[in-house]
């Protein structure tokens, strides 16, 4: 979500309103599929960063475009999956947790 807040490539659009009725983190518990994706205490998290940077519609938005990509894709299957392939077929790297030095560096002994 940090991510998705930072850039503002013109596809991170969904269809649907992004009006608040005031109540952000209402809001934001009260969208469909949203507990599957984000535990309470994220939902918590996600409504503290609103702001003159950040505005709630902003927010939802933003909250809609990872539902909608959630629902097309599923990252733990798909890990599960990669698994299941020889060393040499599949490199599983948590993107997150590592520096891009990192990921540089293990992608090149990978190679």
């Amino acid at each position: 979500m940090r991510r998705l807040l930072g850039r503002a490539d013109g596809f991170d659009q969904v269809t649907g309103t992004s009006a608040t009725d005031g109540n952000l983190r209402s809001e934001l518990a009260a969208l469909s599929g949203g507990s599957a994706v984000f535990s309470p205490e994220d939902l918590d998290s996600l409504a503290a960063l609103e702001g003159p940077a950040c505005p709630a519609a902003e927010l939802l938005a933003k909250v809609r475009i990872v539902l909608s990509e959630r629902r097309q894709y599923d990252p733990a299957a798909a890990e599960t999956y990669l698994r299941t392939l020889p060393p040499q077929r599949a490199l599983i790297l948590d993107t997150v947790a590592l520096s891009p030095a990192q990921v540089a560096q293990a992608v090149q002994a990978w190679a």
